[in-house]
């Protein structure tokens, strides 16, 4: 399965440089529980599809709502995004405390932004995540982008909010590193290890770092990319698979 998330044609690209609103569709009919998909930055949702049907694979998955989500990463920052997609899940019928949320890499910043500002979710799924920020060498050049920087001043309240570092112990944090034959690297091109593991941030619920190995030169952004990928992400999905067990014993 290709899980690149950047658009291969030109139209495409420029359509997800437009300032957009969130968007959320589900396929499924009303269900008690619920769980929503965020993707990450200049992306769509359709590479999240595999995850999506992963989750819906593991047992309590028939009685969840899944929502696709597509949000503006350029343009707003991730506050702003999150506090769209908590009214629109809301408007959509998702009782938080019925709701998982499920974010990849700045999906992940965009999940504990909502409840931290009061979408008290079951809890958060946070995959390749940029918790203290994306690796050095990128460059932000967007709001999107420049919101989760590493001196992002709104990042820094994010990782001090009192309501956040009170919900951590519901997160499961994971981080991607790989091996080639330029040796071993503690990032996926995109997110260093400490940072998707939220290193220095107290609290956090579960965390599971995964290596990758690679025949050669590791292609561009793939380790990060391999973050959507549900082949690698065995402790993440049993973690979910408790969590909808949680959510039917709470019920509505």
């Amino acid at each position: 399965m290709h899980y690149s998330p950047i658009a291969r044609d030109w139209a495409t690209n420029r359509d997800l440089f437009r300032v957009k609103r969130v968007h959320l569709e589900t396929i499924d009919p009303p269900r008690p529980l619920h769980c929503a998909l965020l993707h990450g930055w200049h992306s769509l949702y359709s590479p999240l599809l595999g995850l999506e049907n992963a989750l819906r694979a593991l047992p309590g998955g028939e009685n969840v709502r899944f929502w696709r989500v597509t949000y503006d990463t350029h343009w707003k920052t991730f506050g702003q995004s999150a506090r769209e997609i908590a009214i629109g899940l809301r408007k959509g019928g998702a009782i938080p405390h019925n709701t998982l949320l499920v974010g990849y890499s700045m999906g992940g910043i965009v999940s504990r932004a909502m409840i931290a500002d009061g979408f008290n979710a079951s809890g958060a799924l946070c995959l390749c995540s940029p918790h203290l920020g994306p690796a050095p060498w990128l460059p932000s050049g967007d709001i999107g982008s420049l919101s989760i920087a590493p001196w992002s001043a709104r990042l820094a309240r994010l990782n001090r909010h009192p309501t956040d570092i009170k919900r951590r112990s519901d997160y499961f944090f994971q981080a991607f590193t790989f091996a080639d034959a330029t040796g071993v690297r503690r990032h996926d091109r995109i997110v260093t290890e400490p940072s998707a593991l939220g290193e220095g941030l107290e609290g956090v619920g579960m965390h599971c770092s995964h290596r990758l190995q690679y025949r050669g030169i590791a292609p561009g952004c793939d380790p990060h990319l391999h973050g959507m990928n549900p082949q690698f992400l065995p402790e993440a999905l049993r973690w979910c698979e408790r969590k909808f067990a949680a959510m039917a014993l709470v019920g509505v």
